[in-house]
């Protein structure tokens, strides 16, 4: 972080033909203390000296960079600094407009569940580059899913946009890792039991779901409703654990792994309530690119629900016919954010299953949260 951060002040420092631009000036001490801002400025400095040395000698240094491959060659597609996602975005937006790109690094200081949130996801600073391979492979398991769980090799690069070549390595190396079987017959792919293996690993070993999971139990069968515990990836909502009643009052669990759309559920707009902005913008915008009917509708009911989580710790929504569902975040130090919902088939009003449900809702938000405490101790 400090490393992408130091990188970006040079570009603007150089770009800008300004001496005082300073992570001060645009607002980066509200995060940050007065002692690293000098180092981010010292460091910026010395990439921004060493970047002009790099032209000088005939070379094309890179944002500052002062790797020997910028100071010899005109051309190099990667360098030394020009290893992450996040670094080439914030470039991207620096050409622009200089405040948006120092925005992705602020937190909202108004907003505790965002700084949790970024707190339990952030990897160490001196985490390494992501590997590129990995990243592509992860894509073809990431394909497969409800209604696609064959697929062959045209399927799959026309799914993750991926070279048809690529496809057909990474598909050969995953089967060889017993991840994906080959179906010759039909000469296409699915997934590989160590899939399911990891899936149940991921739900054995929460400490989160071992604590709900009595909790949620019992709450679902004294008040006959639905409740269930949801995370978010990327731009949808998955269940961990879904508890339900139906028809003839008997309970039964939905299957974990069930996704549902962020910006329609009251599971995703609970979780969009505790994301910083730059983050909040993004989801918002890919809502946006799917074309729904109706955006500015749903995006007023998405900052209307946003208030509500931030002003009553609890928001509602009802996107199905007669189903009115209220969610709560979970934020559980050193867990990721999860969300806590309650649903119920009902044809009365939304106000009277807030008033039934709301205080329930949160009083076993609070108990989960103490059950982890207790379990990690």
């Amino acid at each position: 972080m400090q490393r992408t951060q130091s990188v970006l002040y040079a570009r603007l420092l150089r770009g800008s033909g300004t001496p005082d631009v300073s992570p001060v000036k645009h607002g980066w001490s509200s995060s940050i203390s007065p002692g690293i801002n000098t180092a981010y400025r010292k460091n910026a400095e010395r990439q921004a000296e060493a970047g002009e040395k790099g032209i000088a000698a005939g070379g094309e240094a890179q944002d500052g960079c002062d790797c020997q491959s910028h100071k010899t060659r005109r051309r190099r597609t990667i360098c030394c600094v020009d290893k992450t996602a996040p670094r080439r975005i914030a470039v991207r937006y620096a050409k622009s407009d200089p405040a948006s790109a120092i925005d992705l690094f602020k937190l909202s200081s108004a907003n505790p569940l965002s700084m949790a949130n970024h707190a339990n996801q952030q990897p160490e600073s001196n985490a390494t580059p992501s590997n590129r391979s990995l990243e592509r492979g992860l894509e073809l398991l990431r394909a497969f899913g409800p209604g696609a769980t064959l697929l062959g090799n045209g399927e799959l690069a026309e799914r993750t946009g991926l070279p048809k070549a690529t496809v057909s390595r990474l598909t050969r190396t995953l089967v060889d890792a017993g991840y994906l079987e080959h179906d010759a017959a039909r000469r296409a792919y699915r997934l590989g039991l160590p899939v399911l293996s990891l899936a149940q690993a991921l739900r054995s070993g929460s400490t989160v779901l071992t604590a709900a999971g009595p909790l949620i139990r019992d709450t679902a069968q004294a008040k006959r409703i639905n409740v269930g515990i949801a995370g978010a990836d990327r731009e949808e909502m998955v269940y961990l654990e879904s508890i339900r009643y139906n028809q003839r009052a008997s309970l039964r669990t939905i299957v974990s792994g069930q996704r549902v759309p962020m910006e329609l559920t009251s599971l995703g707009r609970a979780y969009l309530a505790t994301q910083p902005k730059p983050e909040f913008t993004r989801l918002m915008d890919a809502f946006k690119r799917r074309g729904r009917s109706g955006w500015e509708r749903l995006a007023r009911e998405i900052a209307e629900a946003v208030d509500d989580v931030h002003r009553n710790g609890y928001c509602v929504a009802s996107w199905q016919p007669e189903v009115i569902a209220l969610a709560t975040p979970l934020a559980i130090p050193g867990h990721r954010i999860l969300i806590l919902n309650f649903s119920v088939r009902t044809a009365a009003s939304k106000n009277s299953v807030i008033s039934e449900l709301a205080a329930p809702l949160l009083r076993l938000r609070d108990d989960i949260k103490a059950a982890c405490v207790r379990l990690e101790d």
